[in-house]
């Protein structure tokens, strides 16, 4: 899934409407969308300006600032006068119509984001053209979402962030302390909660269980004490990385 971009325009006093726009960092998150705890997130803000940040949670810093980027974008006109660029526009560095334009071809004036016609026109424009970004990171301890968002006196824009425990699938094996052969059929439970029965090699799947995490474990097994009843430090188990 690639990143998010969630724009928000604010109508100013004078009609001009300016936005932040924040999306992750494809290239520095490696195209992840979901962070684990403890794992920084790179989030693009456009255009390169520096707005107050806050967040319900979390860290954050800048960590680049001024970067450009060129883009390329297609714009369809079917009778229309306007139109949007995706991101901000810093510099335009050239535009050209496809074939045909009618009823002809346009003056055009660019207000950062927002293409204007001067008259409702049909056709195909390109325009090639540069924007500016910096980067900020964020980082939190806590799972959930954490809701990010820039500010400044005349712009606005926001972004939510996905932080999610880390798991991995855990496996147990049940064995006789002493002689170390395999127990079929031993009752298995995570604190309170009955898991099942090992099988005839002693194995049960104990499920996706969060990394870091401590569980209680107590195994009943006819023939031997509950392992909560024992003397064998066999009580509980941290799920490691």
């Amino acid at each position: 899934m690639s990143s998010v971009v969630l724009n928000f325009r604010e109508t100013l006093k004078n009609g001009n409407e300016k936005s932040f726009y924040l999306e992750l960092d494809e290239e520095k998150n490696l195209n992840k969308f979901r962070f684990n705890l403890n794992e920084d997130a790179f989030i693009r803000i456009y255009p390169a300006v520096i707005p107050k940040i806050r967040t319900n949670k979390g860290t954050i810093k800048f960590v680049a600032y001024n970067i450009t980027k060129k883009i390329q974008q297609t714009f369809t006109f079917t009778r229309q006068k306007t139109a949007y660029l995706s991101y901000p526009c810093h510099k335009i560095l050239k535009y050209f119509w496809d074939g045909k334009v009618f009823p002809s071809i346009p003056t055009i004036q660019f207000l950062e984001d927002q293409i204007i016609l001067n008259q409702e026109t049909s056709g195909i424009l390109t325009i090639n053209y540069l924007t500016t970004y910096n980067i900020l990171s964020v980082n939190s301890k806590e799972e959930g979402k954490i809701l990010l968002e820039a500010m400044s006196e005349n712009r606005y824009g926001s972004i939510v962030i996905d932080y999610i425990t880390e798991r991995k699938p855990v496996y147990l094996t049940v064995k006789d302390a002493c002689t170390r052969t395999v127990i079929p059929n031993a009752s298995v439970f995570l604190g309170k909660e009955f898991i099942g029965f090992t099988d005839k090699s002693g194995n049960i799947f104990l499920g996706d269980l969060k990394v870091g995490q401590r569980y209680d474990l107590k195994i009943k097994a006819e023939g031997y004490q509950d392992t909560d009843k024992d003397n064998i430090a066999n009580d509980f188990f941290i799920v490691e990385k």
